[in-house]
């Protein structure tokens, strides 16, 4: 007897997690806090770690085939990043772009 497949709700919120994990891991790495995290639409806020000071804002948006980020590092004007759940390279690079730049 086959096993079902997951619902697609299911399979979405799955992906949405692993998204909000990759970003969370990335900003750690560069040694930030990540903060505010939501699923859906919301928004998270990276902020030092010895100095509590926001460095990166992150306004995310799920949609059935990815995401839309919009990354905001503090002092650069916003740059948009958008991700399909098969794919979310372009949002890493466009954020550890970001994080370079702030060193």
């Amino acid at each position: 007897m086959s096993e079902a497949l997951p619902t697609p709700g299911k399979h979405l919120r799955k992906n949405q997690k692993q998204i909000l994990a990759m970003l969370r891991t990335a900003l750690l790495q560069a040694g930030l806090e990540w903060s505010d995290e939501t699923t859906g639409t919301g928004r998270g806020v990276a902020r030092g770690l010895a100095d509590g000071v926001e460095r990166v804002s992150i306004e995310y948006h799920f949609h059935t085939m990815g995401v839309d980020a919009r990354i905001t590092a503090a002092g650069r004007p916003a740059i948009e990043a958008p991700g399909l759940f098969t794919d979310t390279s372009i949002i890493l690079e466009r954020l550890r772009g970001e994080l370079e730049a702030l060193s």
